[in-house]
Order: structure tokens, then C-alpha cells, then sequence
């Protein structure tokens, strides 16, 4: 079960979502690398293209790792780990590296979709509160089975 506050903070979020102009889009792939998680996996663009590179439930660290630091203007929203997913179990020892990134650059708005909705609150930093302004959660729900598991 997610807790009322941070299921509050997606559905505020994700109604912001609806005005993005893929020119303001950036992509900022810190690792790639996924397990599956659901039914709806099997389907998943990024093992389509990638299942040779990565074997199941590995991540290997990309080159754009600081990518916001250096290389993405102000003002743009950055679709986070859209090729694996910010929660993965495996990325939990670089995860707080992505937060202080993320902080530090309140000038861009960050969208972070999971399907590992159980380890949000757990893996949110510590001065997470009410939520950071420039970041965006949503989750992938792909039928009433899964939203009646993480509801």
C-alpha cells in the first residue's frame, strides 16, 4: 500500500503531464538494465531492443549518469530511466546520487514513471516531505489486477 501522501503528490503530478512539448523533452538514462515485474513486461519496448545487451535483473551504469549536470538546458522536462526503471532493486546503491542530481537541478522538471510502486516511499531521500517541485511521479498500471495490488 502507498501512503495518502505520496499517492496524492502522483495524481498532482501526473495531471501536469498533459501540457509537455516534446522540444522541452530531454532523456536522461542513468543505468538500463530491467527485471520483470508484471504481465505487461513481456510487451516492453526496451527488452525488444535490448535483451542481448543486459541480461535480466542487471544494470550497468550509462555514460550520461551526470548528463543533468553538464548537458541539459534549463527549463526542459527529463524523462528519467524510461528505459529501466528508477526503482529497480538493483539500482538502490546509485539511487541517492540521482536525488542530489535531481536537487541540485531545480531548473528542470524530472518525470519518473515506475511499475515498482511498493518501493517509492522507501526509497525516496530524506527530505523528500510533501515532494521536490521539480519532479513528476507516475506509475504504469496496466490493468485492475495491478491497481488493485498497489492501491
Amino acid at each position: 500500500m502507498i501512503s495518502q501522501i505520496i499517492s496524492e503528490f502522483l495524481i498532482r503530478r501526473a495531471v501536469a503531464m498533459h501540457s509537455i512539448n516534446y522540444k522541452d523533452l530531454a532523456n536522461w538514462e542513468p543505468w538500463l538494465g530491467c527485471r520483470a515485474v508484471s504481465e505487461a513486461c513481456k510487451n516492453c519496448y526496451y527488452y525488444s531492443q535490448h535483451s542481448s545487451k543486459f541480461p535480466v535483473g542487471q544494470i550497468e551504469i550509462t555514460n550520461d549518469f551526470y548528463k543533468p549536470l553538464t548537458h541539459i538546458p534549463s527549463e526542459k522536462f527529463v524523462a528519467t530511466c524510461f528505459m529501466t526503471d528508477f526503482f529497480i532493486e538493483e539500482a538502490d546503491k546509485y539511487r541517492s546520487k540521482l536525488w542530489h542530481i535531481i536537487k541540485n537541478r531545480r531548473d528542470l522538471n524530472f518525470i519518473i514513471l515506475t511499475k515498482r510502486v511498493k518501493r517509492v516511499e522507501k526509497c525516496l531521500p530524506n527530505d523528500w516531505k510533501s515532494g521536490y517541485n521539480n519532479v513528476i511521479l507516475g506509475c504504469t498500471v496496466e490493468n485492475q489486477k495491478r491497481a488493485d495490488e498497489i492501491m
